[in-house]
């Protein structure tokens, strides 16, 4: 008799009402909201924004009908040249912001205030992206405007330009590709005027059919 009334004292039933209704709090606490159990192991990282990197060996400028020019090459144009084409690979991680890129003509790198350029052309709004996609981006601009000379060609990549000044928002999210362009007849030229060039700098003509 006393093993049976021990197993009936483990039935449910057998336990006093206060000692119930505690389990039952218990158990609905513990199995009814796994999701308090599931936050405090389970943790998603932040996405970061990173400034965008460019691969300066994929950087090419195509004059419109003409072959295309690397970084190391003068870009020719003259009266005939309608549109020069500048891109680049970039690489960054976004955290959900638009990345954009601009065309200058005579751009000051280090420049903070409007008027820091000859020109300025709208170029490419692209989706977010992470560091690990290699994304071409890019920017056109017309020469028809430019007298003969010697001009500074800047292919500006960032998250954001100011509406105003037109530059880019932030110099550390910036990045930017350089070529030199000559109009009209390079014989005519001071390659040592060019704008940004180091006195001590060797152009590069490139192909005579550019």
């Amino acid at each position: 008799m006393s093993g049976k009334r021990s197993q009936e004292s483990w039935k449910f039933l057998g336990i006093p009402w206060e000692a119930r209704f505690l389990l039952l709090g218990f158990t609905v606490t513990f199995l009814g909201n796994p999701s308090c159990l599931l936050s405090t192991t389970t943790q998603f990282p932040v996405a970061v924004e990173s400034p965008p990197y460019v691969n300066t060996n994929t950087a090419i400028a195509r004059p419109l009908g003409r072959a295309s020019v690397p970084m190391t090459s003068l870009i020719r144009v003259d009266n005939e040249t309608e549109e020069v084409t500048l891109s680049v690979d970039v690489q960054s991680d976004d955290a959900g912001r638009t990345l954009r890129s601009r065309a200058f003509i005579n751009y000051n790198l280090d420049a903070n205030e409007e008027g820091g350029f000859l020109e300025v052309f709208g170029g490419e709004d692209i989706p977010p992206g992470t560091f690990d996609e290699v994304r071409n981006i890019g920017a056109s601009f017309s020469t028809e405007k430019l007298e003969d000379g010697c001009y500074q060609v800047a292919l500006v990549i960032t998250h954001e330009f100011d509406g105003i000044r037109r530059i880019p928002v932030n110099a550390a999210d910036t990045a930017f590709v350089v070529w030199w362009m000559v109009k009209g007849d390079p014989a005519s030229i001071d390659f040592s005027q060019c704008p940004g060039v180091p006195a001590s700098a060797d152009l590069d003509a490139g192909d005579e059919e550019n």
